[in-house]
């Protein structure tokens, strides 16, 4: 058997193209510019991918894997990449027609809600249309023909015909069976999926342990179905137990990056709670979360129920260990007993105070029980969250997940591989929309040059396990990638920080623009600080100095010279938002791919706060969703467009860090009144609260907008319902600025509240589907 495979790629000097199977990689040859092929004889390859690479290292390689159908030897393909693959939902593979000697194949197609997706050709005079078949997220036209021709895809509503923008597609015709990749079509009319963002622990159903699980988020799924959204985003469910109180509600502080949180699991689902009735219904009743009550209720009957199992005959259970023991199981379960039994210290764990594996096996080995129960903790866990994520399937509904930027100091991450990170050193943020002093998370930083070894395994392996359950995911703070604000863990204060990676300026940088580095400067390895200086010593370049930020508030820059304030100027703002730009670039693009690579999630980036240049070129050279607010634009307006938002973003009123909408229209008026007259075109008197209907105006601005995903918050949606308005105040999720919040957040009603209320579904189902 001969098989002939071509492609058409644009490879940059030094790259070349490669066709990969499971089993083996095999060199292209690039025949002219551009036009790539590769000839096989006796194969028989049906599942493969483009790749490519520069002197043997994976540069980038395709979204999704070709599926090629037998019966032909000349494969015509394309590039398939991010993030349309994520837009079609999987149908069962029909049947093709029987008499046909070409089939055009579109992998993944953006076709909207309500359409179907067609050929139209010179064959018959371009009158027919002839309908594609749906497989497997893959769009089939099996043709017979005997010469040339003319096509374009089209799209079908009713009687309506859109067609696709630009010229004609040609096909020249072969004698034999030939098999044509196209690429993508564009339409007018773009796919779009709506959805809402809800942190896990706040749903609330009749049978909630006073905090929101697993089987609560199944009926959230219900109700997400119920008014025809696609989407449920949540916060990171990944386990934050430390403390074992209040402060542990920290959803981004995790011990461990790979466990998920006990609080989710479902108890009900595991055995008779009855005994427990009493304390349920309290806490179940309460307004805001009781952190530590509802954990250590939920603990002690999952421990309860524990100590009734026989693990040892359950080969569904020896199965999960086998499958992640080596990898994180093992580490996170000592971890958790040597925690509970010495405190967070790593140094009190005596021989275990540095990680080793045979040492830690040696420990579960002498300690079944107690290192059991926090495995079975684990496989209870990822069972049931399986089991609801084959439910979303069921009602096609995806799961938007949320990746963490960092990971506590004290985590079983940090203990398991300390050579990733920089404890010495403290992430953050500088001083931005969210915070006037800006951040400072006290997570250590990553020794991203000693995860480049590898290949940024650890982080490929923590894809790998969020894809177990979500369909896409954000990526928090994805400025992190680029660069990260690193604060001296001595010293604590945001202010303090500096960029890293980054181009620090030389002593006679400054003395030549007519500084003083021993005036002017804080020296990297100082313990008592001053926060009024012009710059800060580099960490791990001595000699070297970073601008201070926002220096222009010190005594000491109002104390300089216009002269010279003018310099500090121009030096600051070449510093922040140009020198950077090649740098960061380069940066992201060695981390970033390790990600996307590693699963086929959608990912969306969080890229609010102190954006270069560098990473609107990166994200959308990657293919990685924007987040677009209307009340954080990215451009110098007041307020942001909906209209023009790019298509590869996610389009929300505000996140998990900001005011709702009605708390937002009371905080500044100038600002609500500009909004008010300028943005919904409202001439009478200014409301000093907003009422449901102008709630409802701003909702259908977002749904109305141009971006791929329209996610917005549940209490901004019922923001349009008077009967279900709490305090605007109650209903903020978290506060950045303060440090010690408790993120606490319940829904005032409870999820079946919300699927009993038709006339709440009718609404918001008909804000949606007259877009479709």
């Amino acid at each position: 058997m001969r098989q002939i495979f071509n492609i058409e790629y644009y490879c940059k000097e030094g790259e070349y193209l490669c066709l990969n199977t499971a089993e083996t990689s095999f060199v292209m040859k690039e025949k002219a510019l551009g036009h790539w092929s590769l000839e096989l004889l006796d194969t028989n390859i049906s599942n493969a991918y483009f790749a490519v690479y520069n002197n043997s290292r994976l540069v980038r390689k395709e979204a999704v894997t070709h599926r090629f159908p037998q019966g032909f030897f000349d494969y015509n393909c394309s590039w398939i990449d991010r993030p349309y693959n994520f837009l079609e939902k999987k149908e069962p593979l029909k049947e093709p027609l029987k008499d046909f000697n070409i089939c055009l194949r579109l992998n993944v197609v953006n076709i909207p809600k309500a359409y179907r997706l067609a050929l139209m050709s010179s064959l018959d005079n371009w009158t027919e249309p002839v309908l594609l078949l749906k497989e497997d997220a893959v769009y089939s036209a099996y043709l017979q023909v005997d010469r040339d021709f003319e096509y374009k895809y089209v799209l079908l509503k009713d009687q309506n015909i859109e067609w696709e923008l630009g010229s004609n597609r040609q096909y020249k015709y072969f004698s034999t069976k030939a098999y044509k990749e196209d690429a993508m079509p564009l339409f007018e009319k773009k796919k779009q999926l709506f959805g809402t963002a809800i942190p896990l622990f706040s749903l609330r159903s009749n049978h909630s342990f006073g905090i929101g699980d697993f089987n609560d988020l199944r009926l959230f799924i219900d109700y997400i179905s119920s008014i025809g959204q696609d989407i449920i985003q949540l916060l990171p469910i990944n386990n934050t137990v430390m403390n074992r109180s209040w402060t542990d509600s920290y959803p981004y502080s995790t011990n461990s990056s790979f466990a998920l949180h006990p609080q989710y699991v479902h108890l009900q689902a595991l055995g008779d709670c009855s005994l427990y009735e009493e304390q349920r219904l309290a806490l179940n009743n309460l307004e805001k979360i009781d952190y530590e009550a509802s954990n250590r209720l939920k603990e002690t009957v999952l421990r309860a129920f524990y100590s009734e199992q026989n693990l040892e005959n359950n080969s569904e259970y020896q199965a999960f260990l086998n499958a992640n023991l080596k990898d994180w199981l093992l580490a996170y379960s000592v971890y958790s007993v040597l925690r509970d039994r010495y405190g967070l210290d790593f140094s009190n764990w005596a021989d275990l105070s540095e990680f080793s594996y045979n040492r830690a096996l040696n420990f579960y080995r002498e300690n079944t029980y107690e290192v059991g129960y926090y495995c079975y903790e684990q496989y209870v866990l990822d069972r049931q969250l399986r089991e609801v994520i084959e439910y979303a399937r069921e009602k096609s509904v995806f799961l938007k997940g949320d990746l963490p930027i960092g990971v506590s100091v004290h985590s079983a991450d940090v203990w398991q591989h300390p050579s990733l990170f920089n404890v010495d050193m403290c992430a953050g943020a500088p001083p931005d929309f969210f915070s006037e002093e800006g951040q400072n998370w006290s997570f250590p930083t990553y020794n991203w040059e000693k995860m480049k070894v590898d290949g940024y395994a650890w982080w490929q392996k923590r894809l790998k396990r969020m894809s177990l359950y979500f369909s896409a995911y954000r990526i928090d703070h994805v400025l992190g990638f680029f660069r990260i604000w690193q604060i001296n863990r001595k010293w604590g204060k945001s202010c303090l920080g500096t960029f890293y990676p980054a181009l620090p300026y030389s002593k006679e940088d400054l003395i030549s623009l007519g500084f003083d580095p021993e005036a002017h400067a804080i020296a990297s390895d100082a313990i008592n600080v001053n926060e009024n200086v012009l710059f800060i010593e580099d960490y791990y370049q001595r000699g070297c100095y970073h601008p201070r930020i926002d220096a222009y508030k010190t005594l000491m820059y109002k104390s300089l010279p216009k002269q010279l304030s003018a310099r500090y100027d121009a030096l600051y703002e070449d510093f922040f938002y140009k020198r950077h730009n090649e740098l960061w670039s380069h940066t992201a693009s060695e981390r970033l791919p390790a990600l996307l690579d590693a699963s086929d999630m959608l990912a969306c980036a969080e890229d609010l706060g102190m954006l270069s240049d560098a990473v609107p070129q990166m994200l959308n050279s990657l293919a990685i969703l924007s987040l677009e607010i209307e009340r954080m634009p990215k451009t110098n307006v007041r307020i942001a467009d909906t209209n023009s938002y790019p298509y590869l973003s996610v389009a929300s009123t505000g996140t998990h860090d900001t005011s709702t909408l009605r708390a937002w229209w009371e905080e500044d008026s100038s600002l609500t009144e500009y909004y008010y007259r300028n943005i919904l075109k409202q001439s009478a008197r200014l409301p000093k609260k907003i009422s449901a209907k102008l709630a409802k105006m701003i909702v259908q601005r977002h749904i109305d907008s141009t971006s791929m995903l329209v996610i917005l918050p549940l209490q901004d949606y019922l923001s349009m319902f008077k009967k279900y308005w709490t305090n605007p105040e109650v209903e903020r999720i978290n506060n950045p600025a303060n440090p010690q919040h408790y993120w606490a957040y319940r829904m005032p009603m409870k999820i079946e509240d919300l699927l009993a209320d038709k006339q709440l579904c009718k609404s918001l189902r008909s804000m949606i589907s007259n877009l479709l």
